[in-house]
């Protein structure tokens, strides 16, 4: 009986084995069968726009329009201010900050619609990320396509605004930030996932186990799954979030390997994505969708950092192709209908657009 024991036990880890053999292969398999691309350029479109750079995440609307958030030499005159420009390269709206809200975050829905996170100005002291106590309230402010601002929502609970949001065609506003701490200390680290209703009332908070393991790494400062950071998070605040196709929202960890959570507009978490990069390993840094493929960029820091471009499923995450991305296309991506790309960069002062063609 103990012979048949031990067979049975040595049987099950050769099993195991095996299935883990198997899935590894597997996972080699799909990277290896992922095409190559090249880009070839279609068009270059100059702005007369005088900035410096921009804040990614440029976005587009279902039109094709470029939005972008500047900063440079219009940082101390226009801070927070948000650009929208036609296909032509011709900047048709500003969209302007309030007075007494401070702008941290924006999202561009398909339709041309605009929102902007942002805190009361007035409650600001140097605490108050620290101390909940002293926390500023946080607002939604939404604008027309034509730039005009049509509603202020203040959402009722008390969070870091650094990271991302998105909000769902029927009205839901889902949040990706930082807690803010119970008292004064270290800047907190702990994400702040919550899906809000069209009123701003708090409906549920939404967690993630490998929220667990991203915390765990900050702390420790494990440089080899976050980015070195003497803030409270960076995975969270350097991620993304954006509506993909399928109604769902996609929420990115900037962390190696990249993290991307799926969560519906009821606030369920549909699915979590884990995306490689490749090697060598590099950080997400952009993330677009259309029609069920996730275009990431992957980019370290560094004067000669090469970028690189993967496409992914968003059912499975599957890597269906890696596209070779030059550096003079520009760190920025605004626009992804496949095959077709827009990438925006700064030349001598002024706004770029290069439109090309993955082949």
């Amino acid at each position: 009986m103990r012979n048949a024991g031990v067979i049975l036990l040595a049987a099950y880890l050769l099993c195991v084995t095996v299935s883990a053999m198997a899935e590894d292969t597997k996972k080699k398999d799909s990277q290896q069968n992922a095409a190559s691309l090249n880009l070839q350029i279609v068009d270059i479109v100059h702005t007369n726009t005088d900035e410096m750079s921009t804040m990614s995440p440029d976005r587009c609307d279902a039109e094709g329009n470029i939005y972008m958030r500047p900063y440079g030499i219009g940082f101390q005159l226009g801070w927070g201010q948000i650009l929208k420009f036609n296909p032509k390269g011709e900047q048709t709206v500003t969209f302007l900050p309030q007075p007494g809200f401070l702008p941290s975050k924006s999202f561009v829905a398909g339709d041309g619609t605009v929102y902007v996170l942002a805190v009361d100005q007035k409650q600001l002291t140097d605490q108050s990320d620290k101390d909940s106590r002293r926390a500023p309230d946080n607002y939604i402010l939404r604008y027309r396509s034509d730039g005009t601002l049509d509603h202020k929502t203040k959402l009722d609970a008390k969070f870091l605004p650094s990271g991302s949001f998105v909000v769902f065609p029927s009205g839901e506003i889902l949040v990706s930030a930082i807690e803010v701490a119970t008292g004064v200390g270290q800047p907190p680290s702990t994400p702040f996932t919550a899906l809000f209703d069209q009123n701003g009332v708090l409906v549920k908070k939404i967690s993630a186990k490998e929220d667990d393991w991203i915390t765990k790494a900050i702390e420790a400062r494990d440089t080899t799954k976050v980015l070195p950071s003497k803030g409270a998070n960076p995975a969270v605040a350097m991620g993304q979030a954006l509506i993909g196709s399928d109604g769902n929202a996609y929420v990115m960890r900037e962390t190696l390997p990249a993290v991307v959570y799926v969560i519906s507009s009821g606030g369920s978490l549909v699915r979590t994505l884990t995306l490689s990069s490749g090697d060598p390993p590099k950080f997400p840094s952009i993330m677009l969708e259309n029609r069920g493929r996730l275009a990431i960029i992957f980019q370290n820091s560094g004067p000669n950092e090469q970028p690189r471009l993967k496409l992914f499923e968003t059912g499975k995450g599957k890597e269906i192709e890696t596209v070779n991305i030059q550096p003079q296309f520009g760190v920025g991506a605004a626009c992804f209908n496949p095959p077709n790309f827009t990438f925006v960069r700064v030349e001598d002062g002024k706004f770029v657009f290069t439109m090309a063609q993955a082949r």
